[in-house]
């Protein structure tokens, strides 16, 4: 619940920013490091570790994404340990020279090991994904993205929302929300454009 608030705020801050909007397109070339924390619904496994990621533009209008999250929890003594990876390619389609719309689709692979029972689970699939993303100001970018994820026999959609704060010309603060059926995550990190 922290984190849903915390994110509405930072929104509702980008939103009423009286700075002026610099005529900068939305960044697709990137590194980014966090802090992540999952949560499933009716459960005790809360995981938390972290994500790395990168975007890369490759043409105007081409670009390779690749994201990796490790996580672990333990319950009742037992360590459970999850990881997830992306790889894929994406297409943005500018709007305005503040606004792209994009569209990406990606290889997904999943596993979780518990590590008292020396079991592990391994699952792989694909993401289709759409989303907006827009610079609001000169130092705030918000991104909106709705994606839908296929692993091993589930699927689910995925609404995700990332906000950007750059301090410097190419490093920010960011913070993203991302919720799906019965799970929901929150990342909080820093990212490094070029």
């Amino acid at each position: 619940m922290f984190e849903k608030r915390f994110l509405l705020a930072l929104v509702g801050l980008m939103g009423a920013s009286t700075s002026a909007i610099a005529n900068v397109e939305p960044d697709f070339s990137y590194v980014e490091a966090g802090y992540t924390k999952i949560n499933l619904d009716d459960t005790d496994f809360s995981p938390a570790g972290f994500t790395v990621g990168t975007s890369v533009i490759f043409t105007d209008t081409l670009y390779g994404i690749a994201r990796f999250t490790t996580t672990s929890d333990d319950i009742a003594g037992t360590d459970i340990d999850f990881t997830q990876a992306t790889i894929g390619l994406g297409m943005r389609f500018m709007l305005s020279n503040l606004t792209a719309a994009y569209a990406e689709i990606g290889y997904e692979n999943a596993d979780m090991e518990i590590e008292e029972f020396s079991e592990s689970f391994h699952d792989d699939g694909y993401s289709a994904a759409v989303g907006l993303r827009s610079n609001l100001t000169e130092s705030f970018e918000l991104d909106g993205k709705v994606a839908y994820i296929k692993i091993g026999d589930e699927n689910d959609t995925e609404f995700k929302v990332t906000a950007n704060y750059y301090f410097l010309p190419d490093v920010a603060f960011n913070a993203s929300y991302s919720m799906m059926d019965d799970v929901d995550s929150f990342t909080i990190g820093a990212r490094y454009s070029f």
